[in-house]
């Protein structure tokens, strides 16, 4: 009888018989139950809810745990046939033929070739499935040794990846460019890397680290501290780490930078966690008297009418600075001051001058930052409710006008005054930062006063 070119496996009728079915899998017997479990669960009875849920759950650990049964076998019969194809081959284990087709009784024909006999294929996978499974026990030592090989060819490609690495970081041109990004915390953390970059000296270079002094504290300071060196211990250590000790020195005892719109008198300055400094001084006048012309508010024949009066004021000038916070920027938001002239028996606080625009709190300095990239801080200000934000290093001016009551000279509200109150929000958190003001003496009062 002749068959159909078209379609070989055809019957004379023209029908296709159907291959034999193979069993069904235990893991694909548990998914399908559990599939329709989960189809037929009652969603609105709640305790059965619970129940099956519970039920299903368990069903999809035995599920993992099968799954990943079923992979570590795969991977132990790979193995298993890559060390049989090196034993039929002759140590080649890219040969074509599978080991399977070889001298096991069993034929696999080619990929596009056509099958002739359906009893042949359905013969020939179940031989090919016995022989997987009964291969696998009987060639434990040769699975332990192409697991060795594998683990020492990933051991060899490491140790080169390591070596390419050392090889790229290790340069000293590298290192340099590297060194000149980062701030002082990140430095000290590359001199606890390694022995061979801390003996390379190119983290702790004079000139990285002068220009890092410069930055922050400005050259008058730097040079007033190279000039008057008193420690004699550091002159005795080697020269390529003066420098890194000389801006450890200067952040320790919280030097302030140089800035001409300070005030004449300084009053205190404080450090939140080395993160950000702010220092306080007071804006004397010539005479040594506090009493402004203030436009006030008062209320006649029934309406508010606005007239000058003498106020005693106090201007004071804010001097804040970004000393280690490079994650990002402090931002100093809108805030209202005051000043604490508490005492043992009752509380006060001076607060500020309200309702006149002349005494309005201000930002009246902000350093530029080097980045050409970076925003315009007053125009960043100008765009939300904040006073300034700062980077690494960068310092602003604020001033502030405090209603000093009952202080007609600035030398009584030095001698009343204790602290100021900061807000600054680093990394999302608001923190307050209190400057205490130091205690003056009665000589120091008379010169103020004179």
């Amino acid at each position: 009888k002749t068959t159909d070119c078209t379609n070989p496996h055809a019957t004379p009728d023209g029908s296709t018989p159907a291959l034999p079915m193979l069993p069904q899998h235990p893991l694909a017997k548990l998914m399908d139950e559990t599939i329709q479990q989960a189809s037929d669960v009652k969603k609105w009875d709640r305790p059965s809810f619970v129940g099956s849920s519970a039920t299903i759950i368990r069903s999809l650990n035995a599920q993992c745990e099968g799954l990943m049964q079923e992979v570590a076998q795969l991977r132990r019969l790979a193995r298993s046939q890559m060390a049989a194809d090196e034993v039929t081959s002759g140590g080649n284990p890219s040969s074509p033929t599978s080991s399977l087709g070889r001298g096991n009784g069993v034929h696999i024909p080619p990929r596009n070739g056509i099958y002739n006999n359906q009893h042949a294929l359905t013969s020939s996978l179940h031989a090919a499935k016995k022989q997987k499974l009964d291969y696998a026990p009987s060639h434990a030592n040769d699975d332990a040794n192409v697991a060795s090989r594998i683990a020492a060819a990933m051991a060899n490609l490491e140790r080169q990846r390591c070596a390419a690495i050392r090889d790229v970081v290790g340069t000293p041109n590298l290192l340099k460019n590297i060194a000149s990004f980062l701030d002082p915390a990140a430095l000290c953390k590359c001199l606890s890397v390694s022995k061979r970059w801390r003996s390379q000296k190119i983290f702790q270079d004079p000139e990285l680290w002068l220009n890092l002094c410069v930055k922050r504290y400005g050259a008058s300071a730097v040079r007033k501290w190279q000039d008057h060196e008193e420690d004699s211990t550091s002159r005795k250590r080697a020269k390529i780490d003066a420098n890194l000790n000389l801006y450890s020195r200067m952040s320790k005892n919280n030097i302030k930078p140089f800035c001409p719109m300070e005030g004449t008198l300084f009053l205190g300055g404080s450090s939140l966690d080395g993160l950000v400094s702010c220092w306080v001084s007071l804006m004397d006048r010539s005479n040594g008297e506090t009493h402004r012309s203030v436009m006030q508010q008062k209320i006649q024949n029934g309406q508010p009418k606005s007239y000058f009066g003498p106020l005693p004021v106090v201007e004071l000038r804010l001097l804040v600075q970004n000393t280690g916070y490079s994650k990002g920027v402090i931002i100093i938001p809108d805030q209202q001051f005051s000043v604490d002239a508490s005492t043992r028996r009752k509380g006060e606080k001076m607060m500020e001058v309200s309702g006149d625009d002349r005494f309005k709190r201000q930002t009246l300095h902000i350093e530029r930052s080097a980045s050409p990239g970076e925003p315009d801080p007053q125009q960043h200000k100008a765009l939300t409710h904040e006073m300034c934000h700062l980077r690494i290093f960068q310092s602003a001016v604020l001033s502030v006008h405090i209603y000093a009551r009952g202080c007609s000279t600035t030398a009584k509200f030095c001698n009343r005054t204790k602290k100021i109150q900061l807000l600054v929000s680093i990394d999302g958190t608001t923190r307050p930062l209190a400057i205490p003001f130091h205690c003056m003496s009665e000589h120091q009062l008379k010169q103020i006063v004179h």
